[in-house]
């Protein structure tokens, strides 16, 4: 029998990390159930998460459902057959119904009489069927500890959700799931390398130029990878963005070339762009195969007309520097220097299921940042002039461990035009967050099977069958081998 891969992504809005670990073991060992009990156990079930998806993949799943046969009971015989043994309607109506000739019918004896039974011989079913069927039942039925409601009333479930992948063996698996269709292609990482999709049509193949257009804040790193078709294009890859606070048009790569995508064949095309600094933004792509060519600039008369793909326009700060201030926090692992997910207000930090106690907080900042001050509980624990900026310092994006006390803490980042906390103040962000440690209960909490962490940039996600590194390069993956997604 055939048997082949499944792999399920349901992307949604941040899910709180207490109610992960479970749902993900409890969707692995419903499935697996289900499908046992259909005759077609997979050879492997491996269910894992990160902070906005739930991710199964099933190895080694049968092909199909196998043919069985079902006995059905019917009508008493002395409702079925006359005295002289003629078939009453009855009678064949049931033979009818269970597609056999009346002669072929059986007479199965029981506590309340005997009765006609008919065998019927069932054909299995196709994977991707029995899984469309099994789906949207089993992530319904999930036990969460909280649920919600969003839009015009759609729900309950834990958060809303935003995307499905379902794939068996490359067939896309039709499920629908609060009015979400599933389909072949996932999303980055929302904050560390958002995706964007631009369509275009070719009508002419060869080696074009990539221009992009976009805003960098000079917080990071500021470039940019392009692909074609969803995956990595190495001619295309790092073009960097060397103004700052103004909208630009760059085709310059980070070694010196300028940015290339060979087109090998006429029709429409997706561009891919991955970005790898939060404050980045991109509006436009514009390919030409005319290497003399400049947006914003008369072309030669040898141009050739250049597609500009569609995209919805980012909209352009009013001035030409943006607000300074603190936009998000990221807590961080701070023994693998991989970040976590962000911290927000709310936020419950447990030591039982996180993966270390040496944590730290970078803050993610917008406009001309000299230096960012961290205060917690009102106290004044840090001052950080170098990027990135952290709660316990780093070296060369080595951070420095820290451990946040058990309690309630309320954490302020403010960000300075200059060093030393001097200058200017921005705006700051304040965030209320509860730290335990339910491992030092004298109940201890039953310690789920081990699942991987929430990804971060330095770690592998999975974007539309590619993986970025912490270097920054992307490389084909086997959605299955990957350790985090």
């Amino acid at each position: 029998m055939t048997r082949g891969e499944f792999l399920l992504e349901v992307r949604a809005e941040e899910i709180p990390a207490r109610m992960l670990p479970p749902a993900t073991q409890e969707l692995g060992s419903r499935i697996f159930e289900e499908l046992m009990a259909r005759r077609m156990p997979p050879a492997s079930v491996l269910s894992t998460f990160t902070p906005r998806r739930l991710v199964l993949v099933l190895e080694g799943l049968p092909g199909r459902e196998p043919d069985r046969d079902e006995e059905v009971l019917g009508p008493p015989v002395s409702a079925g057959f006359r005295p002289d043994g003629t078939p009453t309607p009855a009678a064949e109506g049931f033979a009818r119904r269970c597609g056999v000739e009346v002669g072929a019918l059986a007479r199965r004896r029981s506590e309340k009489g005997e009765y006609l039974a008919a065998v019927r011989h069932l054909p299995g079913r196709g994977t991707v069927e029995v899984l469309a069927e099994l789906l949207p039942r089993l992530l319904a039925g999930l036990q969460w500890a909280k649920t919600m409601r969003w839009g015009t009333g759609t729900g309950p479930w834990v958060r809303p959700v935003h995307g499905i992948v379902a794939l068996y063996d490359g067939e896309v698996v039709p499920v629908s799931f609060f009015d979400v269709t599933a389909g072949e292609l996932t999303a980055g990482h929302t904050t560390q390398s958002p995706e964007l999709q631009f369509n275009v049509h070719v009508a002419t193949t060869g080696t074009y130029h990539v221009w992009v257009r976009g805003w960098a804040t000079g917080g990071g790193d500021d470039s940019v990878h392009v692909g074609l078709n969803g995956a990595a294009v190495s001619s295309a890859d790092r073009i960097q963005f060397n103004t700052k606070g103004a909208w630009v048009w760059t085709k310059t790569t980070l070694d010196g070339p300028v940015a290339t995508l060979s087109i090998r064949s006429a029709g429409t095309h997706t561009i891919n762009v991955w970005m790898r600094e939060d404050g980045l933004r991109i509006d436009q792509l514009l390919l030409t195969t005319d290497a003399s060519f400049v947006p914003g600039k008369t072309a030669t008369a040898t141009s050739t007309p250049t597609p500009t793909p569609t995209s919805t326009p980012t909209p352009t700060p009013t001035t030409a520097a943006e607000t300074m201030a603190v936009t998000q926090l990221m807590l961080v692992n701070a023994d693998t220097d991989r970040d976590l997910w962000p911290l927000v207000n709310g936020a419950t930090l447990d030591f039982a299921t996180l993966p270390t106690r040496n944590l730290s907080v970078r803050a993610e900042v917008a406009g001309s940042v000299g230096s960012v001050v961290f205060s917690l509980d009102g106290k004044r624990i840090q001052t950080e002039s170098i990027v990135p900026y952290t709660i316990a310092g780093d070296t060369n994006g080595d951070y420095n461990p820290w451990t946040p006390p058990v309690g309630s803490r309320t954490l302020i980042v403010t960000p300075y035009s200059a060093a030393g906390a001097s200058g200017s103040s921005g705006t700051a962000l304040t965030v209320s967050f509860t730290v335990t440690d339910t491992l030092t209960q004298a109940t201890p909490t039953p310690t789920p099977s081990p699942t991987p962490t929430a990804p971060s940039d330095g770690g592998s996600y999975v974007e539309s069958g590619v993986a970025c590194g912490a270097t920054g390069v992307l490389r084909t993956v086997n959605v299955s081998t990957a350790t985090q997604l």
